[in-house]
């Protein structure tokens, strides 16, 4: 909606949020429910209004209709968010524990090159460090107690990234030293602040 139009509608008392709502509902294949008075203002504002649909998954259907195109995503899905982890993740216990390869060895290999592509990036002028992004405070060989939450994760850096991702993880523990026979091998336990002190 042009801003002249938008202040000439607020200048006659005409309220553009009820008439967007009413479109809306329009829009959205509810337009039935609504009286005459009703329709006519949703077709009103949808006159003055420019719309771009931007979709994710199955395009919407020519005729326009919310609940056709609902129906149609579930047969293309499309990930709605994307996280990005480094790519030694993968190379861990955790996932090929059944292959016979020397994960360690693959994953060395992997931190080499990606120390040496970061390094020649830094030489170019794209990046200003190539120092691993680190926790605040390592404490080692100590145990804590009264977690909140526990995940498998392949490594302490996998572990570190899951705290970084939940908003009331204040710290983690990791045990790098636990084997298969141990309790907390690849066990990422996160603590936070009590319950009635969360904000």
């Amino acid at each position: 909606m042009l801003s002249k139009l938008y202040q000439a509608n607020q200048q006659q008392h005409v309220n553009v949020e009820v008439q967007a709502s009413y479109s809306g509902m329009v829009s959205v294949g509810a337009g039935f429910k609504l009286e005459s008075s009703q329709k006519t203002k949703a077709s009103n504002f949808q006159k003055s209004v420019t719309t771009k649909t931007i979709t994710v998954g199955a395009p919407p259907p020519l005729n326009g209709d919310a609940s056709e195109w609902a129906s149609g995503v579930k047969d293309s899905p499309v990930p709605m968010e994307y996280k990005m982890n480094s790519i030694e993740n993968l190379f861990t216990e955790k996932y090929m524990n059944y292959l016979n390869v020397s994960v360690s060895n693959i994953s060395k290999q992997l931190k080499n090159a990606q120390s040496k592509y970061c390094k020649y990036l830094k030489h170019l002028g794209k990046l200003n460090s190539c120092d691993p992004v680190k926790p605040g405070l390592v404490l080692k060989e100590t145990v804590m107690a009264y977690f909140y939450k526990s995940f498998r994760a392949s490594s302490f850096s996998e572990c570190i990234d899951l705290c970084r991702d939940d908003i009331y993880c204040l710290a983690a523990t990791f045990c790098t030293g636990c084997t298969w026979r141990h309790g907390h091998y690849h066990g990422c336990f996160m603590y936070n602040r009590s319950k009635t002190e969360r904000v």
